[in-house]
């Protein structure tokens, strides 16, 4: 089952793929209004890889004309983000025994529940 970026990630693509065919800027504003019909959420998702992707596109822009004018040659070649469901290199540590608290679930706790991090054992010094 896809996730909400996922859907809304899709959407987007399609969204500009079919701005750019058309030359019509303003379709995503009409795709949005027919997601905020049913799903405020999916709405804002896509308005955000929306900008985003515009947003990138025009920074892409500005860097080429900066190299152009610089006779400096860009590696045009995109970057993709990693899958958010692509397995992590980094092994996730063992969740603690019963009865056993993980220290950095209590002090987190206890910050967000005071508002401070909590005070230093007092130990043998």
């Amino acid at each position: 089952m896809a996730s909400l970026e996922d859907i809304a990630a899709e959407l987007a693509e399609d969204t500009l793929a079919l701005m750019e065919q058309t030359g019509e800027d303003r379709i995503h504003f009409e795709v949005a209004k027919v997601l905020g019909a049913s799903s405020q959420t999916l709405e804002e998702a896509f308005l955000t890889q929306v900008r985003v992707r515009l947003a990138g596109d025009k920074a892409r822009a500005f860097l080429q004309e900066k190299a152009s004018g610089l006779n400096v040659t860009l590696n045009t070649a995109r970057v993709e983000a990693p899958s958010p469901h692509a397995p992590q290199a980094n092994v996730p540590k063992p969740a603690p025994q019963s009865g056993q608290v993980d220290h950095a679930v209590k002090v987190a706790s206890i910050q967000a529940i005071t508002g401070r991090p909590p005070a230093k054992p007092k130990g043998n010094e």
